[in-house]
């Protein structure tokens, strides 16, 4: 009698492909620390005797400059009424109490809502917060599109483009605010309403989606875990406040932007940093108020920085002897041959003069442009961040993962000058806003 080889169909799944990629979605809110009920008006311009004013603090309209809910930030919704029987120009004037030279060059959005469809033209003035008649202002002229009756338009006003006009002497910025009017003419018998101002500094804070891929996998592992309860009256159980879910990913890859991915990082203010520099010059003479020094000039030197200024010099055969030492002093008219003297507002270094002609070897800190970045954790939950990658079965079926709340709590920070350096990721999953850890797919093909 033959034995019975029959055996079920199983897959495995195949070993990952150095292409596969994995994707992070990351988004952050945009957020104003600079924002205005339009409940709070200074004044309503409201030409006929019989038009009206109403504000409903429930009629909110949906983020549109969020990807993701945060949580609405959107507040309720001044209304205005046409009763004349022709066109008017209705609108709402407010002050900003904050610093204007922080908004200048920035961004003013506000929700434009119409009872009606079509365009609709918006006047936007702004001026200081003294001038609350307008009389020396900068005018925008902008039109947004309602696609049907009764809804909201996103509007966003450029400050840091040239205005339409100027009333007068146009808008003078100050530290003591600033005034703003919205306006829009409506057809007799129609409703506009103004909804959730917000002024930010710069175009920059509208940057908050960008997606962070890593490839070339060497692992892309990790388990779920639940715990097992016992219970008395009802046998065994999960406790469902005990799941964890945890990946580890690790590749050789990845997009510049990765530094998104670390929690603790913010964007800074900084525009100038220093670049250590290292260079060889000669000594060269000079004389100031009759006493004779040698020089090196260092034109691109951060003069803001302290203590990052080395000098030694290059040619001498001991070693022990050749560093010289910086002269904190106001003035610097007696220098040992061992000592140098920093002049920061000419961006130089002084010698004594029997020091002209030698090499020297200067470390210094260069002048550079940067884009800068803090760690703090001030930003620790001003992300969300969206993971999803791909595997395949040994069947060729194709399968997508996607977490659409991943906290990363591990960030590699190495550097080797031997091996390849490899990229390590350590991601904790957590429940998204309807409740779910994750979200597996099959492709049917």
């Amino acid at each position: 009698m033959k034995c019975d080889t029959a055996r079920f169909p199983v897959i495995g799944v195949k070993k990952l492909d150095p292409f596969t990629e994995v994707d992070f979605s990351v988004f952050r809110e945009v957020g104003s620390c600079i924002t205005k009920k339009t409940k709070d008006y200074y004044a309503l311009f409201l030409p006929g005797v019989s038009d009206t004013v109403t504000y409903n603090a429930f009629r909110k309209p949906d983020d549109f400059f969020n990807c993701v809910r945060f949580g609405c930030s959107n507040t309720g919704t001044l209304f205005l009424t046409n009763q004349d029987t022709g066109a008017s120009t209705l609108g709402a004037s407010y002050e900003i109490l904050s610093d204007a030279t922080s908004f200048s060059s920035g961004v003013v959005t506000f929700y434009f809502y119409a009872s009606v469809a079509g365009d609709h033209n918006i006047t936007f003035t702004i001026a200081d917060i003294t001038d609350k008649a307008f009389n020396n202002a900068d005018v925008y002229q902008l039109t947004v599109n309602t696609p049907v009756s009764n809804t909201y338009a996103p509007a966003q006003v450029n400050l840091f483009t040239p205005p339409d006009s100027v009333l007068g002497s146009g808008w003078g910025i100050t530290s003591r605010g600033a005034m703003i009017k919205v306006e829009s003419t409506t057809p007799a018998g129609s409703t506009i309403g103004l909804s959730s101002i917000a002024l930010y500094e710069s175009l920059a804070d509208f940057e908050v989606e960008n997606v962070v891929k890593l490839r070339c996998l060497d692992s892309n592992s990790g388990n779920m875990t639940v715990d097992a309860s016992s219970s008395t009256c009802f046998g065994a159980t999960y406790d469902e406040t005990t799941i964890s879910i945890e990946r580890t990913l690790t590749g050789k890859q990845v997009t510049p932007n990765y530094w998104l991915l670390n929690p603790l990082l913010k964007r800074g203010e900084k525009t100038i940093a220093s670049l250590p520099k290292t260079t060889e010059r000669v000594i060269e003479s000079l004389t100031l108020d009759g006493i004779a020094y040698g020089v090196i000039n260092l034109e691109d030197m951060n003069e803001e920085e302290c203590g990052e200024i080395s000098v030694s010099l290059s040619d001498s055969c001991n070693v022990a002897e050749s560093q010289l030492f910086k002269l904190n002093a106001v003035i610097a008219d007696i220098l040992e041959e061992n000592q140098y003297f920093l002049d920061k507002e000419e961006k130089r270094l002084l010698f004594h003069s029997f020091l002209v002609g030698e090499k020297v070897i200067v470390s210094y800190p260069q002048k550079v442009e940067v884009e800068h970045f803090r760690g703090t954790d001030e930003a620790l939950n001003e992300t969300k961040v969206k993971m999803k990658y791909t595997f395949m079965a040994s069947d060729g079926t194709k399968y997508i993962v996607e977490m659409n709340n991943v906290l990363v709590t591990s960030f590699p920070n190495n550097l080797s000058s031997t091996d390849e350096t490899t990229f390590e990721f350590t991601i904790s999953v957590q429940r998204d806003e309807e409740g779910n850890f994750f979200h597996l797919y099959r492709v049917k093909e």
